[in-house]
């Protein structure tokens, strides 16, 4: 998240704005089949890496449009006590007491940005999907934990003073 990465180019601190100031490491991974759909690939190692996340972006080859991003981490199976149950944790996450630290675990965190609109000249998505997967190997029925999240924009405002942005009530 401190990289810059969520939200992708909705983000006000886009990673890719200034590389070198990040001093990220980014390589091209060629053009990958995701879903059907060919896609320019990107590899993106911070600097400061916790873990083995692995990041990989995608653009579309026409538009050069960020229209996803793929974080996934893998936790080895540990041998020991598991994590103090009195922390707040995810359900199902590795870190989760529930799940056994006999087991490894994967996790992926996948979000696409979709029906790019203009706005003050520039394209946006109107649509972000977030999605969560969590899976540990030693599960009985191999079943994994999933969630799914859909963000529609309806209006998108650039330097509007705030008092001229209508608020809407469900």
């Amino acid at each position: 998240m401190g990289e810059g990465l969520f939200g992708g180019t909705a983000s006000l601190n886009w990673a890719l704005q200034d590389i070198a100031a990040r001093r990220a490491k980014v390589k091209y991974l060629g053009l990958k089949d995701i879903d059907g759909r060919q896609l320019h690939g990107l590899d993106y190692r911070p600097r400061k890496r916790k873990g083995d996340v692995r990041i990989e972006l995608y653009f579309d080859p026409e538009t050069y449009r960020h229209v996803r991003t793929e974080y996934r981490e893998r936790f080895p199976a540990k041998i020991g006590p598991g994590r103090d149950p009195n922390v707040a944790t995810v359900p199902g996450a590795p870190s989760d007491p529930a799940i056994s630290m006999m087991e490894e675990s994967q996790v992926s965190f996948i979000e696409t940005f979709d029906s790019f609109q203009p706005a003050a000249g520039v394209m946006v998505p109107a649509v972000w999907k977030m999605k969560l997967d969590i899976y540990s190997e030693g599960r009985g029925d191999g079943s994994a934990n999933v969630s799914e999240i859909e963000v529609a924009f309806q209006r998108v405002h650039h330097n509007d003073p705030i008092d001229s942005v209508p608020l809407e009530r469900r």
